[in-house]
């Protein structure tokens, strides 16, 4: 078969030759764009994507980028894309040094638009929807030793970021301080968030957040800890007031999967008002990956239910979990076996391995169709209504594909294919 192959600096002169280039703008070409299909795909880099709508479908088809330019808008900056729904997209910026500001957009009369932009003090770290809003973290991770004293302690903090969606008006940040987290001496890193009611249930892992005299800032060494065998779920009101700590020291470890500083899923809240915290154990290279059950009338652990997600997957550790409704997860798990994954912070492609696990008879069943020489799989679309679930794949020998699994065949194919540049994010918003 005869290939046709773009390289990225032809590519890239394609796109801005379609655009309508300002430096002075966050974003580049069109910023409204027609469109009679709902779903959405961010392709790019981590420092420039074009946000490409009125994409048909995602389980087949091809999509040539550099055709279909012209529809797309360009996000300058990395972002860390969020859907609220399928009513509204956010673009956030990864950091505040990031270039550009975080966006958001709509699909309105058949126009997908931007919204607003606005900037943010910090980048966004955990997010998730609450109510009519989204709730997003920033976790400090960093403070000197040598500026502390008992008089003067680390003024680190988490800060809660809240979007009101439908005013689409950004609320003053709330600070949380995060020193000394129950008696650790270490700092709180949010690296999940869930609504439960009025409460906001947090995943919680505690990190050093210093280095030793003379030590090169690598960012890996700011989160070493001396209790990776603990599982924390703080519970916070809708003031981010901290009411209750949960903590489990005997089963598992952390809970969440981390990119770079950004924190996804754990706690998984079920259509049935059930509550499990999915623990990755990341930071523990001894404990393995495993479920809790969280007791909702007292919010606490059951100490009677515990699942091993590394004992029933052949030995490996669990990266992030994805709820698809009723009782139906997939799990996304490292593609090595072992107890020690330490070494892949920071590297997206490595949690290549896939599962089907239901919760209701606790059985987990591995997909056969792993994907090979993985660099980089985004967050998944979810369509709840069939139990599939899209990822994009981007890996180092093929071109960027949309992967489905079904969970009620326990299957994993190739969907739409995408040439031109890597998938950064995918998702679904209703054409009003």
């Amino acid at each position: 078969m005869k290939k046709t192959i773009l390289f990225p600096s032809l590519l890239l002169s394609l796109f801005l030759s379609s655009c309508t280039s300002d430096d002075t703008s966050d974003r580049g070409g069109d910023t409204t764009i027609t469109v009679t299909n709902p779903y959405v795909l961010v392709l790019g880099t981590d420092n420039n994507a074009y946000v490409f709508p009125d994409i048909p479908t995602l389980e087949n088809g091809d999509f040539d980028s550099a055709t279909e330019s012209k529809k797309s808008i360009q996000l300058r900056g990395d972002r860390r894309v969020h859907f609220y729904d399928e009513d509204y997209m956010y673009a956030f910026a990864y950091s505040q040094d990031s270039p550009g500001k975080s966006l958001s957009f709509e699909i309105k009369n058949g126009v997908f638009s931007m919204r607003k932009e606005y900037d943010l003090s910090n980048g966004i770290q955990a997010r998730a929807n609450y109510k009519e809003s989204i709730i997003g973290t920033y976790s400090d991770r960093e403070y000197e030793p040598a500026k502390v004293t008992a008089e003067n302690p680390p003024k680190t903090a988490v800060k809660f970021f809240k979007v009101a969606v439908e005013q689409d008006q950004l609320l003053p940040p709330v600070s949380w301080p995060s020193f000394n987290f129950d008696q650790t001496q270490e700092l709180a890193y949010i690296t999940d968030i869930k609504q439960y009611g009025d409460h906001l249930l947090t995943g919680i892992r505690t990190i050093k957040g210093y280095l030793p005299p003379n030590v090169f800032p690598e960012p890996i060494l700011l989160f070493d800890s001396d209790f990776t065998d603990r599982t924390y779920v703080g519970v916070f009101d809708s003031n981010f007031n901290l009411t209750k700590i949960i903590k489990d020291t005997e089963r598992t470890g952390m809970i969440g999967g981390m990119i770079k500083a950004t924190g996804k899923t754990g706690i998984e809240v079920l259509d049935n008002g059930d509550v499990y915290a999915f623990c990755s154990a990341f930071s523990s290279t001894e404990r393995p990956s495993g479920i809790l059950k969280i007791n909702t009338s007292d919010f606490s652990f059951d100490k009677d239910f515990f699942f091993n997600i590394s004992e029933a997957s052949g030995g490996k550790k669990l990266f992030r979990s994805h709820y698809l409704g009723g009782t139906l997860f997939c799990l996304q798990l490292f593609k090595q076996t072992g107890l020690d994954v330490t070494k892949y912070y920071d590297a997206p492609g490595a949690a290549s391995s896939f599962a089907i696990f239901d919760i209701a008879t606790q059985s987990l069943t591995m997909l056969t169709d792993e994907i090979q020489n993985v660099k980089l799989i985004t967050d998944p679309f979810i369509d709840k209504d069939t139990k599939k679930i899209y990822f994009g794949i981007n890996t180092t020998t093929d071109v960027p594909s949309i992967y489905v699994i079904d969970a009620l065949q326990k299957t994993m194919t190739k969907g739409l294919v995408v040439r031109g540049q890597e998938i950064r994010a995918l998702g679904k918003l209703k054409v009003k």
